[in-house]
């Protein structure tokens, strides 16, 4: 049998004193300690570290694809075409930190749509306990402060490796037909 909230806090000892034998007293705060140790419940701490190593594995991407040879080589031969030395450099400082900027908003917006289709069908516990409150929505502070952490931080990778500086450019011979 399960008592409600509107229960008296005596109603354990109400009904020991009437004849009935009391084989348990889980509370809410004991079941959730004992979900808390279930393997869904551990299995978030893995969502973290999985959000953790994108960023790291996204950083290290931009680093690499920033200070690529080919990326020089086709500045070169916009340059030789007539792109101005101010616009070339403008364009290689701030076309990775844009990108990353709208990409960050547009997963962000992708994610609350997809936590909004389907967020509250995804099993939280691993059993079925209807007396507990599911999550129906993302943290308020948690959601934006973590995805502001990662654009910063890509943004910030991409223009500090965007800004280093690189060994000259491949020549490039104009073509003349």
């Amino acid at each position: 049998m399960r008592l409600g909230a509107a229960a008296p806090p005596d109603a354990v000892a109400r009904l020991t004193a009437q004849g009935l034998v009391v084989t348990g007293d889980n509370g809410v705060s004991v079941t959730q300690a004992r979900l808390a140790a279930q393997g869904p419940a551990l299995a978030v701490w893995f969502h973290v570290l999985s959000g953790i190593l994108a960023v790291v594995l996204g950083a290290g991407g931009l680093v690499i694809a920033v200070g690529r040879r080919e990326r020089l080589a086709d500045v070169a031969a916009l340059r030789v075409q007539g792109l101005s030395r101010r616009a070339a450099a403008r364009t290689q400082l701030w076309t990775y930190p844009v990108l990353v900027a709208t990409s960050g908003v547009l997963g962000l917006a992708t994610a609350l749509i997809a936590w909004r289709l389907t967020g509250w069908a995804l099993p939280v516990f691993g059993e079925d306990l209807p007396g507990l409150p599911l999550p129906h929505w993302p943290g308020l502070v948690l959601v934006p402060s973590t995805w502001l952490l990662a654009v910063v931080l890509l943004t910030t990778v991409a223009a500090v490796a965007a800004a280093r500086p690189r060994p000259a450019a491949p020549a490039v011979a104009a073509s003349r037909p």
